[in-house]
């Protein structure tokens, strides 16, 4: 075979595997569910809390526009937004940015998200009273306000092992 096809396929697989790895990964589940700290951010009208959405699920993602594997996960967290949407399940990006919401939905423009809900971390202090520790970094909190789930990293959120955990985490609680 040829020295050009071998480098040719080797290049392929090594674009290709961390794909596979993304459809693999499950949220690490915190029991007993956590309660939150009081945390506030901006929605570029006001302020708000995650109490805007009593009583539904929120996957609250936490990312930034310089981070690239944020920005690759956002289509995807998207897709699990208008899936899950009739479920009660909200999906919130929490922009990490030191710019203004305004630039942030500039940003994403472009991607032509339709589910997902925009607010923006003024000063990362939310992320801090969270203890997170990187970006992108998702937590799950149910309809009482306790995390039940975080996953640090990024993920393809609309397949595979982690869409079956969320559905499953969804569909047994409203047993």
């Amino acid at each position: 075979m040829n020295m050009h096809i071998k480098k040719l396929i080797l290049f392929i697989f090594l674009i290709l595997m961390p794909l596979y790895t993304l459809a693999d990964k499950k949220m690490d589940l915190i029991y007993p569910p956590s309660p939150l700290p009081l945390l506030s951010f901006d929605d570029g009208l006001k302020s708000v809390g995650i109490e805007k959405f009593a009583g539904k699920y929120v996957l609250m993602n936490f990312w930034a526009t310089w981070c690239a594997p944020c920005v690759t996960e956002m289509p995807s967290l998207d897709k699990l937004a208008v899936r899950f949407h009739k479920k009660g399940l909200i999906v919130v990006a929490v922009s990490q940015d030191l710019n203004k919401l305004s630039k942030v939905k500039s940003f994403l423009q472009p991607m032509m998200l339709e589910e997902i809900v925009i607010w923006y971390d003024e000063k990362n202090k939310g992320f801090r009273e969270l203890g997170l520790r990187g970006l992108p970094t998702t937590i799950l909190i149910n309809p009482d306000g306790l995390m039940v789930a975080k996953l640090e990293g990024s993920a393809e959120w609309n397949e595979g092992a982690l869409l079956a955990q969320i559905e499953k985490i969804i569909e047994d609680d409203g047993s």
